[in-house]
């Protein structure tokens, strides 16, 4: 299977491998998957920390209806 440009459909494409992921470079319009992952291992967030969910917190931070 020939890889294609999602941009503007070329054959034209290279594939580049970083950590260990392939990403497709186009040729012709510049068009560089790699810029649509910006979050490489190690870099995630774990998500704690964050305010969580209104029903875990208390005194004057808990939701008022």
């Amino acid at each position: 299977m020939q890889n294609k440009c999602p941009v503007c459909k070329s054959t034209d494409v290279k594939i580049k491998k970083e950590h260990d992921i392939d990403f497709l470079v186009c040729n012709k319009c510049k068009y560089d998957e790699s810029v649509e992952y910006d979050v490489y291992p190690g870099e995630k967030s774990s998500g704690k920390g964050n305010g969580g969910s209104p029903y875990k917190r208390g005194g004057s931070r808990r939701t008022q209806k």
